[in-house]
């Protein structure tokens, strides 16, 4: 069950995230909220930018354009807070996923590899199979940079010496800047927000001061499972040390649509 689902405000998408995953944060993409405010801000306001923190300051500021504030107040602050707004939003494990551009960046991608809405079955179904090829190929290369490339901050460090080639390559530079944010912070838990450790499952930077201070690493453990990913034989799919991939299922609900399609149709699909 994921921690966080993150969609943008369409009502049939939310009850079924509900649904599917009654446990799981639903969250909202920043993007869609943050577009639809701009639509209604601009208008009123002009180009002028307003810069606010707190519930509280933003009721304040924008108290003398009361069309916008109802607006605001209606479907962001005293509505969806909890969804969108950073002081309950920084309190769930999201590994980074606040907009849904992954999602539609995917989809794009998939456009691109289809190149039309024209083509048959077998056509979508080779496009398909080659964009996912193609995407496995690239992540098994972040993999393989991962585990064999070394940056020059990491070497002969003991604070790295159970992270390298065990981790993401991306999030091992996240916490280099988290330990750089710690010479500032210190091990002050005050000082610190703490916001890496509960929304990314890292070591935040009063952690990592706390460690340096000590002269100790930061062990694998601390580190959620997400980001120790560096292969995908551990998916499941892997016997005997060779690939076991079955496509059974995929091929009976093919061959459940073939059964329901009339003549032309079966012998269409039979010639591709």
């Amino acid at each position: 069950m994921p921690k966080a689902v993150v969609t943008d405000q369409n009502i049939a998408l939310m009850n079924a995230v509900t649904k599917v995953f009654p446990s799981s944060n639903a969250l909202f993409c920043r993007y869609h909220i943050t577009t639809n405010v701009r639509s209604q801000v601009k208008p009123t306001i002009g180009t002028k930018q307003v810069e606010v923190e707190g519930a509280k300051l933003v009721k304040k500021v924008y108290e003398k354009y009361p069309a916008l504030l109802k607006y605001i107040e209606s479907t962001i602050l005293d509505q969806l807070n909890e969804k969108i707004v950073c002081a309950w939003t920084d309190n769930v494990q999201d590994l980074e996923n606040t907009t849904t551009d992954k999602v539609e960046s995917a989809h794009a991608s998939l456009k691109n590899w289809l190149g039309n809405s024209k083509g048959d079955l077998c056509y979508d179904w080779d496009s398909v199979n080659i964009m996912i090829k193609h995407q496995h190929n690239e992540i098994q290369t972040t993999f393989g940079r991962s585990i064999t490339v070394l940056e020059h901050q990491f070497k002969d460090n003991i604070l790295y010496s159970q992270l390298i080639s065990n981790m993401s390559r991306s999030e091992l530079n996240y916490i280099f800047h988290e330990a750089k944010q710690g010479e500032t912070v210190g091990s002050v838990s005050e000082k610190c927000d703490c916001t890496t450790l509960k929304t990314y499952g890292i070591p935040c930077a009063c952690v990592i001061a706390k460690m340096v201070k000590l002269g100790e690493p930061i062990r694998i453990d601390e580190v959620f499972p997400h980001w120790k990913r560096t292969s995908f034989e551990d998916d499941g799919c892997m016997e005997g040390g060779k690939l076991n991939i079955s496509i059974l299922t995929e091929l009976k609900a093919i061959q459940e649509i073939f059964s329901k399609a009339d003549e032309n149709m079966k012998l269409h699909i039979k010639e591709q």
